[in-house]
């Protein structure tokens, strides 16, 4: 079986990482390693996150997010837990398919490596839209949309591609979706696995491509 370490970062918003963090394990359909990083909390995150037995990792301050993943791939891997993909998940991400994680691996095992994925954001914001760069519309057994990008949100790395993009340390989702594309991999959102993002208003529900 194919390991995954997944990475959440968070700063000063317990509520919301107690609540989705839950919604993670009972909605992932397949075992994960979860490495928690805290950007700074002080309303009591980093002390619920260690009571609940997650491996914890506590800035004195914002590292800023990217710093944050990379920091806690390194910390994941040094104790010889090597993972096949690296999961990206926000503390803010509401899960609307069961077994979201045992789809994305499935869909791995039918198409090989080469992708960057995450299930469609039914809440993103207009101004964020990717764009489409192959008209491909069906992967093995999944719908999908090729595009410049995916939201980092809820987001699955092969561990080589996510290797090569923290030597780079690239900041922005679209500079690492144009930076993965030179590199071979390809931006792909699996159109029957459905998330919201709780931190974006209202306004932009219902986003489809």
């Amino acid at each position: 079986m194919k390991k995954v370490l997944v990475i959440t970062i968070t700063r000063g918003r317990l509520e919301t990482t107690r609540r989705f963090l839950g919604e993670l394990k009972r909605k992932a359909g397949y075992p994960y390693e979860h490495i928690v990083v805290d950007n700074g909390s002080n309303d009591g995150t980093v002390e619920w996150l260690k009571k609940k037995g997650y491996n914890v990792i506590s800035n004195i301050e914002n590292e800023g997010i990217v710093r944050a993943w990379v920091r806690g791939y390194r910390e994941g891997t040094k104790h010889g837990f090597i993972p096949d993909y690296v999961m990206k998940f926000d503390d803010d991400c509401q899960i609307k398919t069961r077994g979201i994680l045992a789809e994305i691996m499935r869909f791995y095992n039918e198409v090989g490596d080469k992708y960057i994925t995450a299930p469609l954001d039914l809440n993103i914001l207009p101004s964020y839209k990717p764009q489409i760069v192959d008209n491909r519309r069906e992967l093995g057994s999944f719908n999908v949309e090729i595009t410049t990008h995916t939201g980092g949100m809820f987001t699955v790395i092969p561990r080589e591609a996510f290797e090569l993009m923290a030597e780079q340390m690239i900041e922005k989702d679209v500079e690492r979706g144009g930076f993965w594309r030179k590199n071979g991999y390809l931006s792909v959102y699996l159109k029957d696995l459905e998330t919201w993002h709780e931190g974006i208003g209202k306004s932009a529900k219902g986003y489809k491509f």
